[in-house]
């Protein structure tokens, strides 16, 4: 089951802290889910002799960040390649209307069964049901109308004359579709079981899949061979977690959506009940005819007509958001689909949901312009009339808010830059000139680390260096806000949803004094459901603005040769995800492709902290307009491979990026500074290895002498690494 990373922490607590219940209950429906990015920032020393090992407990904070808020980037694949099997449709499929917007008749009538009545608040948002009175059923039941969410709480214990499951569906709070086949136990919570229940996929008639938080799966692990209420790869770690029924000990429950947990104390007694499972009102059976087969959904992907797109990063750590989209844009020239299936699509567990009904939705990679390799997810509706999951789809195409309707992105064609005035006494390099005299040494030791927040006049403060936000995306009415959230030194990122503000809790200090006065020694410990998404929320949601300096890896060898990789500095950003022991262990392949692990890259990529560099004393001066010419010209004296310019030209405009001037200087650093600074462990060694680091820099010299270049000597196992530095 792909259900995002939010985790459903419940604690203990003797009677005065049942004043933190309802506060600690508000974001129990968060949702993990989809899209972009943020993170941890990696601060590390190394020695200016030997490589040392990264730690990764060195990680600066900044101190003053503004949050932002604004629409998802927009989406435009110019083609698409499909290497995924079409799926399968099952024999029976359901359509499934969902129960929505419960009166507060509905709600009480609710609460009776659980012994509550009396109504300690209500609103559009929230109603807190309440028994202070009777000792033997003293609760509170906070429910949400709009979704049907809720969390009880019985300060007593209710016996358990029945199985769960079945105590559950008499209850009238589950149906046949929902199972409670999970168990775990917490190392904080001894004498205590928790019983989670899932709607089941089998019973259900497909996958469940969370619309946001499907963006969460990790690349390299197919979305068939998810399961329900199994953690997937990308989980978080959570050593409290115990004595699972699935043995996936140490790792959060996969709880923030289509979940039911249920604590049972040492005694039998149910103590807590926290739902986020939709009710379900009805439901019909689809006749095939009703569905687009496989094939037409296909050509309506290709054909840029998704009912949502959502992209994210490929790579691991914090990476800036605007050189990953510039212009909030995520363009590719092609799309590699790597997996297609048929699946129920859920909303934000805060948003109301009409349907349930069969959706179409692809995975895959894309190399987008900037430079950056992102995931994406696309979906459609498998109903040929367009019903939707998705409520907040007003037509094909249609995102929210300033997203792009796929398919209308017309590129802008570049035209003439006018010439800006170079500065007095100083003389534009000329066409790039090269001899034979001075080529790149190979060396056999490499690597870089360098990023700058953005300080901004809003101070945004933060209390784990483990939990970071980049902007926050609005996906507009009816999906919410997704953010990305980095979580662990592991370099795990997810998306997370912020829960609305609108979902405020009344106080209950009243309704505590009340239960005192109803049991004075009460001591019963508290039951409560604590999610990591309410971990993550206590966080300031701000954003990492990241400035950093990388390079580009090729790797050149015979196929089936295994290279190791090991920077000598931990990196901000890796793309394809360094391993937590800080290498890259590469498999050559048959198509000069690189494979790491699952993931199949033609280079490795990674950005690194800040480090200085001295100017070199030899630079070329050009016009900034003119960076393409320029890299076309040095590419031709280097006899740089048409990708190998293609990268080289993305790390300049990486390194100045930010840099608001005409001309530029650029020179090339000496690769013993470079080795010095950036070590790399390599095994085997290869034959040659080139590490060309240019600094770029707005501070230009009057007529330099300009570098002299000649071409690289390619071997049969060859590493050539193409960086830039912001001086």
């Amino acid at each position: 089951m792909m259900e995002t990373q939010d985790v459903d922490t419940i604690s203990f607590s003797h009677w005065q802290r049942l004043k933190n219940l309802l506060s600690r209950h508000r974001l129990l429906f968060l949702a993990v889910g989809c899209f972009f990015f943020v993170t941890m920032v990696f601060l590390l020393l190394s020695k200016q002799s030997l490589p040392q090992k990264p730690s990764p407990d060195s990680i600066p904070i900044p101190s003053e960040i503004s949050p932002t808020i604004g629409p998802p980037p927009q989406v435009y694949f110019e083609t698409y390649e499909n290497t995924a099997s079409l799926p399968v449709i099952p024999d029976t499929m359901y359509a499934y209307t969902l129960k929505k917007n419960y009166s507060q008749e509905e709600i009480v009538s609710f609460g009776q069964r659980l012994s509550l009545s009396e109504i300690q608040s209500s609103t559009n948002a929230l109603v807190v049901l309440k028994n202070v009175k009777n000792p033997d059923s003293l609760g509170m039941l906070t429910f949400y109308p709009q979704t049907g969410g809720f969390s009880y709480q019985s300060f007593v214990g209710i016996p358990l004359e029945q199985p769960i499951q079945a105590l559950l569906f008499s209850l009238g709070i589950t149906d046949d579709t929902v199972s409670c086949p999970i168990t775990y136990k917490k190392k904080d919570s001894p004498g205590f079981t928790f019983v989670e229940c899932h709607r089941d996929w089998d019973l259900a008639g497909l996958p469940i899949l969370s619309a946001l938080g499907v963006v969460n799966a990790p690349e390299d692990q197919p979305l068939s061979s998810l399961a329900v209420g199994v953690t997937s790869l990308s989980t978080i770690e959570d050593e409290n977690i115990i004595n699972t029924s699935t043995n996936q000990d140490g790792f959060a429950r996969p709880n923030d959506f289509n979940t039911m947990t249920v604590a049972i104390d040492k005694e039998g007694k149910l103590l807590s009940i926290a739902s986020n499972i939709r009710w379900i009102a009805s439901r019909r059976i689809i006749q095939q005819e009703e569905l687009l087969s496989p094939q037409q959904a296909l050509q309506q992907f290709i054909a840029h007509k998704s009912s949502l797109s959502l992209t994210l990063p490929a790579g691991s750590g914090a990476v800036d958001i605007g050189k990953v989209y510039p212009g909030n844009l995520a363009h590719a020239k092609k799309a590699t689909i790597t997996d297609y299936v048929l699946t129920y699509l859920e909303n934000h567990p805060t948003v109301v949901q009409t349907n349930l009904v069969p959706m179409y939705l692809i995975r895959g990679t894309a190399l987008l312009n900037s430079g950056y390799t992102v995931r994406f997810t696309e979906t459609i509706p498998a109903l040929a009339d367009g019903t939707t999951s998705l409520l907040s789809l007003t037509r094909v195409g249609e995102v929210a808010g300033d997203s792009i309707e796929l398919g209308s992105f017309v590129p802008v064609t570049p035209t003439a830059t006018p010439q800006p005035t170079l500065p007095a006494g100083i003389t534009p390099s000329p066409t790039v000139t090269s001899t034979p005299e001075t080529t790149p040494h190979p060396t056999n030791t490499l690597y870089p680390g360098q990023p700058t927040p953005t300080p901004t006049p809003k101070k945004c403060t933060y209390a784990s260096i483990e939990k970071y936000l980049n902007p926050i995306w609005d996906l507009g009415f009816g999906m919410g806000r997704v953010g990305l959230h980095v979580v662990t030194t592991t370099h795990k990122a997810l998306w997370y949803l912020p829960w609305p503000p609108e979902y405020q809790l009344p106080t209950v200090d009243e309704l505590l004094d009340q239960v005192h006065k109803t049991v004075p020694d009460y001591t019963q410990p508290l039951v409560s459901a604590e999610t990591v998404a309410k971990m993550m929320s206590d966080e300031p949601h701000c954003p990492i603005r990241l400035s950093v300096t990388s390079p580009t890896l090729f790797i050149y060898a015979q196929a089936y040769t295994n290279v190791a990789i090991e920077p000598g500095l931990l990196p901000i950003y890796s793309d394809p995800p360094i391993s937590k022991e800080n290498i890259w262990n590469v498999a050559i392949q048959e198509n000069k492709s690189l494979k790491v692990g699952e993931f199949i890259r033609d280079f490795l990529y990674y950005e690194y902290e800040s480090k200085e560099f001295t100017k070199p004393d030899t630079s070329w001066i050009i016009p900034k307009s003119q960076l393409a010419k320029f890299v076309q010209d040095i590419s031709q004296k280097l006899a740089l491979l048409p990708l190998e310019e293609e990268r080289l030209l993305f790390e300049l405009r990486h390194a100045s990026f930010d840099i608001d001037s005409d001309y530029l200087f650029i020179g090339l650093i000496s690769e013993d500074e470079v080795n010095n600074k950036l070590p790399l462990k390599i095994t085997p060694r290869p034959d040659n290895l080139y590490r060309l680091h240019f600094f770029v820099s707005s501070e230009i010299s009057p007529n330099p002498e300009n570098p002299t270049l000649a071409p690289i000597n390619r071997s049969q196992f060859m590493i050539l690494e193409l960086g830039a530095v912001k001086g």
